[in-house]
């Protein structure tokens, strides 16, 4: 065997090594006979040839590796002698025997293909909901060759995510490739071999609209009468689903007339095709109309009476030559003979508008059905009782009024027609001219009735005196000053408060006041209304006014403090500091009436009618000039309540008195706080004083003539002195230190 060292391909026929050598280097082997190995540098080659005519398969073993076959190379043919080229690198490898053969002719044999990739098709498909796919998976192998591997390969879509709701994953597959949608959305189809896989992405839509069919299918119809007709929808995932949203179309209106909504009226005999479409979609049917006779048209209800402002339904019956009777109240043509009293819409509605009556007609196919239509006068249908819950104090009253609504939408008073009942008389009564009184606290139905119709509203009762608000809409003290307040009265048509500074202001309700121009700086203590005109007095200060907001001044002849001033009817007496005493028949003119040498004030006077009670100690006297005193007791306000005198005094004490003055009872108020004003509304007494104290109660036995805690002390809101206190008729109002006005409410 010989040796040498090759560089390029000897002449002769070529063999191709593919697999074995590809590895390790490019391999060429020329064969004509001989054989031999080479070395030269570190590069090793080595051949063998067995006779002239054939090479020997080659094993080849590195002789620096420890053990095993590196590499394979093909048997190779060859002609006489061998010229071969092994170029393997820097490796020696060793040549084991001969194991195989080739001849002249043969090519090499090729090693077994692997699979080398996966392709899945249909690739990025787009499927309906509820549709399927067949999925096909297509194995490449390293010689190049494909084939069908559906059936072995295992598929698989990625289930749903933790908490999605179902159906849980966008679409399923199954172990022969198809795939069902599930879901809108998309999602990874993939299909594995051993080690190699494959995959596409399938998206997933709404089911779409494929097909529409019209039903019924080819009806046939009588004359007059309608038919209805629906569009199914056809779905790519099967399913169907009755279509609202499609045109319909006749193409033979004459014959059949259709509706936007698919009601067809078969007008005439014929045959017309009626069509739904929506989109490029469309379907027909055809639908026969058979001819019948009209015989007559009857107009129901007959001859009826409408309440103006109502409506009523009219209606048409057509009796036809085939004996039937069928309703024909949409095909007709509908009239009213006289539209001012009660026209008719195209449908047969008839509203009643006037009084009177009308002939209402359908026609249809020459026939005329007829009903008269009499208007009559609107009905009651209502009735609303106002002001909505009300409130009173009680023995109070509350005005109510009932309106009534009728059938053609007028209202119309109608308190003095109605029947007015209490449901709770022993809380509130009402009587025919809908006036309420307040009895006792609670709430009572108050309900007005007529004609079958009632109304009502609640009528809530709280006890007269029992709720007090303060004044906080004006500046200053809210009532529009910060100046002390002293004393309080009531016109009939206004409140009017005097006070420190010659402070005067007016109210028309106790709620909102203006302050007035008194002319003067002095104090002003007390003020009365005569009937004509108000007169206040103070630090020996008199002034007039007819209402309040324009004052005179009048001359006292005294400048002592004037503190409480009162009305006979016929005079005006006003009492003061060391126990002055004035009087004038008309407020211009004062005279001095003298004094009673005691050093404490006149801070209060009330006239009965035959007696005056002041307030210096109890004083009483006949004329205003001889006075007696019968309690040392510090009285500051005093109230005739035209059966007796009230007297409001210190820590508290009420002196209840006689007509003639005596002292009858002295029951406590429930509080030791000084009192200094007292107010009478008819049914119950107001007390104020010190410390923002307010004490009520009614004219009773239970509370006058009973010694004890009788009195009910309330909270006023505020801790200001109050001094004076009046009634309107409506409600109390209280006045005090620092501008402050309190007022009463239901």
């Amino acid at each position: 065997m010989s040796s040498r060292r090759v560089f390029g391909l000897s002449l002769g026929r070529v063999c191709s090594w593919a697999a074995a050598l590809a590895a390790a280097a490019l391999v060429v082997a020329a064969c004509g006979g001989g054989g031999g190995s080479s070395s030269d540098s570190g590069w090793y080659y080595h051949f063998i040839c067995n006779g002239d005519s054939q090479c020997q398969q080659l094993n080849f073993t590195p002789n620096n590796a420890s053990s095993g076959t590196s590499s394979q190379g093909p048997g190779v043919g060859g002609q006489s002698g061998c010229n071969s080229l092994m170029n393997f690198g820097r490796i020696n490898w060793n040549i084991p025997p001969a194991q195989q053969w080739c001849d002249n002719a043969s090519n090499l044999t090729a090693p077994p293909a692997v699979l080398a990739s996966i392709r899945v098709t249909p690739a990025n498909k787009t499927l309906a909901l509820g549709l399927t796919q067949q999925y096909v998976a297509t194995g490449i192998y390293s010689d190049g060759s494909s084939r069908d591997i559906t059936a072995q390969v295992t598929w698989y879509a990625p289930p749903a995510g933790i908490g999605e709701p179902p159906p849980a994953p966008v679409a399923s597959i199954g172990s022969g490739g198809l795939a069902t949608a599930s879901k809108a959305g998309s999602i990874a189809i993939s299909a594995t071999l051993g080690s190699i896989s494959g995959s596409t992405t399938l998206f997933v839509g709404a089911a779409t609209l494929q097909s529409i069919t019209v039903s019924p299918a080819n009806p046939t119809v009588n004359q007059y009468l309608t038919q209805q007709f629906s569009a199914i929808g056809h779905y790519s995932n099967g399913t169907t689903q009755a279509l609202t949203s499609v045109t319909w179309n006749s193409n033979a209106p004459a014959v059949a007339s259709i509706g936007s909504g698919g009601l067809a009226s078969a007008l005439a005999a014929g045959t017309s095709t009626i069509t739904a479409s929506t989109g490029a979609l469309s379907a027909s049917t055809l639908m026969t109309v058979s001819a019948v006779t009209l015989q007559s048209i009857a107009v129901t209800p007959v001859d009826p009476g409408i309440a103006k402002g109502f409506d009523l339904q009219m209606a048409a019956t057509g009796t036809f030559s085939d004996a039937s009777v069928r309703d024909i109240s949409a095909q007709v043509s509908w009239t009213s003979a006289d539209p001012v009293v009660a026209p008719i819409s195209g449908s047969g509605l008839v509203t009643a508008l006037n009084l009177g009556s009308s002939l209402v007609s359908a026609s249809l196919a020459g026939h005329v059905g007829t009903s008269t239509v009499s208007v009559t006068p609107a009905v009651l249908l209502s009735i609303a009782v106002t002001p909505a819950n009300p409130r009173v104090e009680t023995s109070l009253t509350k005005q109510l009024t009932a309106t009534g609504t009728y059938s053609d939408a007028s209202t119309l008073n109608v308190t003095a027609q109605a029947t007015w009942t209490s449901g709770t008389t022993s809380t509130a009564t009402v009587n025919g001219s809908a006036l309420a009184t307040g009895i006792a606290a609670g709430t009572s139905l108050i309900s007005a009735s007529l004609t079958g119709v009632s109304g009502s509203t609640t009528l809530t009762v709280t006890t007269l005196g029992s709720n007090w608000l303060t004044v906080t809409s004006g500046s200053g003290g809210g009532s529009g000053t910060v100046n002390a307040l002293m004393g309080v009265a009531w016109t009939g048509t206004r409140f009017v408060a005097v006070g420190a500074a010659g402070t005067i202001m007016t109210s028309p309700d106790g709620t909102n006041w203006t302050p007035q121009s008194s002319g003067t700086g002095q104090n002003l203590n007390a003020v009365t209304w005569t009937g004509t005109q108000l007169v206040a007095v103070g630090t020996g200060t008199i002034l007039t006014s007819p209402d309040g907001v324009t004052w005179t001044a009048r001359t006292s002849g005294t400048a002592l403090a004037l503190l409480a001033v009162t009305w006979t009817g016929s005079q005006l007496v006003a009492v003061g500091a060391a126990q002055t005493t004035l009087t004038s028949p008309n407020g211009i003119t004062w005279t001095p009436l003298g004094t009673l040498g005691y050093g404490n004030d006149f801070s209060c006077i009330a006239w009965s009618g035959t007696v005056y009670v002041a307030c210096l100690g109890i004083a009483t006297s006949p004329d205003a000039i001889n006075w007696t005193i019968s309690s040392s007791q510090a009285p500051h306000g005093v109230v005739w309540t035209g059966t007796r005198f009230v007297v409001v005094t210190d820590a508290g004490l009420i002196y209840v008195l006689s007509a003639q003055g005596s002292n009858a009872n002295y029951p406590y108020s429930g509080s030791s706080t000084t009192l200094r004003a007292v107010a009478w509304s008819g049914s119950y007494f107001a007390a104020v004083g010190d410390s923002g104290k307010v004490s009520i109660a009614p004219d009773s036995p239970a509370y006058l003539t009973t010694n004890g805690s009788a009195w009910t002390t309330l909270n006023s809101g505020t801790t200001q002195h109050l001094r004076g206190v009046a009634w309107s008729g409506a409600r109390f109002v209280a006045v005090g230190d620092a501008g402050t006005i309190l007022y009463t409410v239901p």
